[in-house]
């Protein structure tokens, strides 16, 4: 049909999940990188695969109104895919994502009620890991390991700024430049030869503190972490009942739940010994007295302990819950009254909502959280009774 490095002219009819235009061409499906709906583009053709090809826009003959101008300096960054979109229209994309993998992926008839987003859409992350080679500091260009050299991230925390500048002006830099802030408190954690401290800062989500070290997961938008949390809670609801947080990280969901509501006991459980370390300091630090944390495989151990658990709560990686789990959950089903899933890819959750959903869950309510604006991520919190 065509070759790799042929030019094709194209319409764009949406957006793939991943940010990508979708053209066709003969009924055959095109991803073009940096392409709107509704825009017909010049494009390239830079791989071909049984079922589909991706391409990069070489020229964009007719514009989306809902296109602007980039608004970083950053070239070939392949991070920021949706920063020509306006921001409203990102939402909108991102709440269309999630519903399709609903019904497409999941089979199920509910249907996000609403995705909420950032009054401002820059600035907000609380973590970075910058990639130095040959002087040049910045992240991979897309597709490529070559280092796209940059002195802001303007999605990044304004310090992210000082740390770039600090670490140009040393020698034998490390390949990977770590940058963690605390928004509440102003720590900045980095590499021991630039600047901050090197083994773990301190955070504030409301009036929860966090210690969180170095290799920790922790939510990285500080401001819509409070929003997904407090949706969380508000599906949880426990009220004097076992809660078992699996994926619990540095314990900040079942932390965050024991200080604003009254559970009566709170069980993490996380494979990262470092973190698990973090967690029961953060219990200590805002004395927590009934919370307990585990380090293992939330899929291994919560059947031991699943006849405890009244409310469930699973915030697992980008592959979803394990298999394991899911089995667990589904023949605990009358002890656990009420799971809440947190995830940050919607076609893993829709692949477990189905399976828990045919184990004798329903999906009752979920939302989308605007956790990465101007990128192609989405998360979103769910309950299943």
């Amino acid at each position: 049909m065509f070759n790799v490095g042929e030019e094709i002219k194209l319409e764009i009819s949406g957006l793939s999940s991943n940010g990508s235009g979708v053209g066709r061409v003969n009924g055959f499906v095109v991803f073009v990188e940096n392409a709107l709906t509704g825009e017909t583009v010049k494009a390239r053709i830079t791989k071909i695969c049984r079922n589909h090809a991706e391409a990069t826009t070489q020229e964009i003959i007719s514009e989306s109104p809902h296109r602007i101008k980039r608004s970083c300096k950053a070239q070939n960054c392949g991070g920021c895919v949706l920063m020509c979109l306006k921001y409203e229209k990102q939402l909108e994309h991102k709440l269309c994502v999630v519903n399709d993998a609903l019904k497409r992926i999941g089979s199920l008839e509910t249907q996000a009620e609403e995705i909420i987003g950032m009054e401002v859409p820059f600035r907000y992350r609380n973590k970075a890991r910058f990639h130095a080679n040959d002087g040049k500091i910045g992240f991979f260009a897309h597709n490529s390991h070559e280092v796209t050299d940059i002195s802001d991230c303007i999605i990044t925390h304004e310090m992210n700024k000082t740390v770039i500048k600090e670490a140009k002006k040393i020698e034998n830099l490390p390949q990977e430049i770590l940058f963690r802030v605390g928004f509440n408190t102003g720590e900045i954690l980095t590499n021991p030869q630039i600047l901050g401290k090197t083994d773990f800062i301190y955070e504030k989500l409301s009036d929860v503190n966090f210690r969180v070290s170095a290799d920790s997961f922790f939510q990285v938008n500080t401001v819509q972490a409070e929003q997904l949390y407090k949706t969380a809670l508000e599906f949880a609801a426990p009220d004097n009942e076992t809660v078992v947080d699996a994926y619990c990280g540095t314990g900040s969901i079942g932390l965050y739940f024991s200080k604003k509501a009254s559970p009566k006991k709170i069980i993490g459980i996380e494979i990262n010994e470092k973190a698990v370390r973090d967690a029961k300091i953060n219990a200590a630090l805002n004395q927590v007295q009934n919370a307990s944390f585990i380090n293992g495989y939330s899929e291994n151990i919560f059947k031991e302990i699943a006849k405890e658990a009244s409310v469930v709560v699973v915030d697992p990686p980008r592959s979803g819950c394990g298999k394991k789990l899911l089995k667990s959950l589904i023949d605990n089903k009358k002890n656990v009254r009420r799971l809440v899933y947190v995830s940050c890819d919607p076609a893993t959750f829709a692949r477990d909502a189905k399976i828990l959903s045919e184990g004798g869950f329903y999906l009752q309510r979920i939302k989308a959280f605007d956790m990465f604006p101007q990128t192609a991520e989405v998360e979103t919190a769910a309950i299943f009774i």
